[in-house]
């Protein structure tokens, strides 16, 4: 994998004499590993690390590792694993005050509550993020940018998120940061999708597909393949069965999603396979698979749990009822209308919150 990212950070450590900022220098090369997916190479500079420092704890590497260990568990979908990490990653850097570490902990804890639409304290860390960080803290502006506009993206305000986007896309070019930039063109594009599935399935906003959804698809698929992403590569695919299934190609639709939902599960998108289950049911149901999209809906039901995000369970449950209705089942038709008329309007409300949390902030 070739990276101007790497290269810069590999200078640094051969013209580091101080062997503590040269390991740290390390953590930060095993933290942008794991981000563009290469696990076992991230593993032997932490394993490294942890054989220097263990015996001789230090504030700064022990930030550091925290983080990147936390790193490795949000990758892995293992979010709660991830918070104890980046918690006891910011509190050391808060400690040992740190203001680059603690500003990049932040953003990266922020990152982590917006997965898990804690609104609160998405935004209380954003704001420490911004507050703390300098000018020269690049990758921590990136992490904090990238949240905010993703946030304000989900809560269909593009007008809002398009500020964040272009300050966050700046600071990562200034480091030549590509997992940034590739995790922020991901980003557009799936809250474009997102935005297209709200306004199909339940009439929030435009029923246009946004105009650089697809196309930032289409392009993050060929800058992974430049620059070496392997982490999220299930992603692109996916959105584009999603589009294609919002935009009645049912059959286009049904050949992607059975060439990549297995990819997908292996990758971490387990936690949105109702919503795939339900689109394929109704997808098969389109093009005259009875019996299938039967099948499929009973998988879609099995696969709602509790840790589903609010917008994939409303999006799941129109699907089903759209599916059961014309499949002559009334009654489960009739709960998965109501069901997703409840998680919709729960939805809009969590998009209310996150523009009264974070749409006065404004981008470094």
């Amino acid at each position: 994998m070739y990276s101007r990212y790497l290269d810069q950070i590999d200078a640094e450590i051969a013209n580091t004499l101080d062997e503590l900022s040269a390991d740290c220098l390390r953590a930060k090369r095993a933290a942008y590993l794991i981000r563009q997916g290469y696990n076992d190479e991230a593993a032997v500079i932490v394993e490294q690390l942890h054989v220097r420092y263990d015996s001789k704890p230090n504030a700064k590497i022990s930030s550091w590792l925290n983080l990147v260990e936390g790193l490795k568990f949000v990758f892995g979908g293992l979010e709660v694993a991830a918070f104890d990490k980046m918690q006891r990653a910011l509190a050391l850097a808060t400690a040992a005050n740190l203001p680059s570490m603690r500003s990049l902990c932040a953003g990266w804890l922020a990152n982590l509550k917006f997965g898990l639409l804690e609104i609160k304290g998405m935004g209380d860390r954003l704001e420490e993020a911004l507050y703390v960080a300098r000018k020269f803290d690049h990758q921590a502006l990136a992490r904090a940018g990238l949240v905010c506009a993703v946030a304000l993206h989900f809560a269909n305000r593009y007008d809002l998120a398009r500020p964040w986007y272009k300050a966050a896309r700046s600071h990562a070019a200034e480091e030549a940061d590509d997992a940034t930039v590739s995790a922020l063109m991901h980003n557009i594009a799936c809250m474009g999708v997102a935005n297209l599935r709200q306004a199909t399935l339940a009439g929030m906003g435009s029923s246009q597909l946004e105009p650089n959804a697809l196309l930032e698809a289409e392009s993050t698929s060929s800058y992974d393949n430049l620059v070496g992403t392997l982490s999220v590569s299930a992603w692109v695919p996916i959105l584009r069965a999603q589009a294609a299934s919002l935009t009645n190609d049912s059959a286009q639709a049904l050949h992607t999603y059975g060439q990549h939902i297995d990819v997908a599960r292996q990758q971490g998108l387990s936690r949105v396979m109702c919503y795939m289950l339900a689109d394929i049911a109704w997808c098969q149901l389109k093009v005259g698979q009875i019996e299938l999209a039967e099948s499929s809906a009973g998988a879609a039901e099995a696969s709602i749990e509790s840790t589903t995000l609010i917008d994939d369970r409303a999006a799941t449950h129109s699907r089903l009822a759209a599916v059961f209705g014309a499949l002559g089942n009334v009654e489960n038709a009739s709960k998965h209308d109501k069901l997703a008329a409840k998680d919709w309007f729960e939805f809009r409300q969590l998009q209310a919150a996150i523009v009264a949390r974070v749409g006065h902030m404004t981008p470094r």
